[in-house]
C-alpha cells in the first residue's frame, strides 16, 4: 500500500494545512458490551473503530505554502461551534491518501514535545501526538480519494 508523509486537514471555510507524519500506530477496536443478566449473558456488539494514533511534526513559525505551523493547529482545536465556518469537523486524508469526510479533534489536552532546542526559527518543531478513530461508514457521494466506492466517518482525537 502506498503512503506518503504526511496528513492533510481541509476545514469548512476552505483553508488546507498538511502536517508531516513521523510516526504511525494502527488499534483496530471492536465497540460493544458484555452483561451478565438473569436470564444469562446480553451481547452488544458495536461497530469496528480503527484507531491511528500519528506523531506529526510542527513547525513553530510561519511556514510557506499549506504546510501548518502550531498556530494552525491550536487554532484548529480551539474551534468549538458547529454552527459556523470553519466549524470543529473537517475533512482529512490519512497518510495512505484516503479521505475522511466527518474528522475532529477531542477536546482536551495538546501532547507537545519540542523537537529541536531551537524556540523560534525556521529550524524550531515540535512534536505533536494525534489520535484519529476512524468508523467505516459509506456516505452516498463517495468521496474518498483513493477508492470511488468507499467512504468513511472519523473522529480525530489529540492525546
Amino acid at each position: 500500500m502506498a503512503t506518503q508523509d504526511k496528513i492533510e486537514i481541509y476545514l469548512s471555510s476552505g483553508s488546507y494545512y498538511y502536517f508531516k507524519a513521523i510516526q504511525y500506530k494502527p488499534n483496530p477496536q471492536r465497540a460493544g458490551d458484555v452483561e451478565q443478566t438473569f436470564s444469562g449473558i446480553d451481547v452488544t456488539i458495536g461497530p469496528v473503530v480503527e484507531s491511528f494514533k500519528y506523531v506529526i511534526r510542527v513547525p513553530i513559525d510561519d511556514t510557506s505554502g499549506s504546510e501548518g505551523n502550531y498556530d494552525d493547529l491550536y487554532e484548529i482545536l480551539q474551534l468549538s461551534n458547529p454552527n459556523t465556518i470553519p466549524s470543529p469537523m473537517f475533512r482529512f486524508v490519512d497518510h495512505f491518501g484516503t479521505l475522511w469526510n466527518s474528522a475532529w479533534f477531542r477536546p482536551g489536552q495538546m501532547d507537545v514535545n519540542p523537537l529541536t532546542t531551537q524556540l523560534e526559527g525556521p529550524n524550531a518543531y515540535m512534536l505533536v501526538s494525534v489520535e484519529i478513530l476512524a468508523q467505516y461508514y459509506e456516505f452516498p457521494d463517495h468521496t474518498n480519494l483513493s477508492d470511488p466506492d468507499q467512504s468513511y466517518n472519523l473522529l480525530f482525537w489529540l492525546f
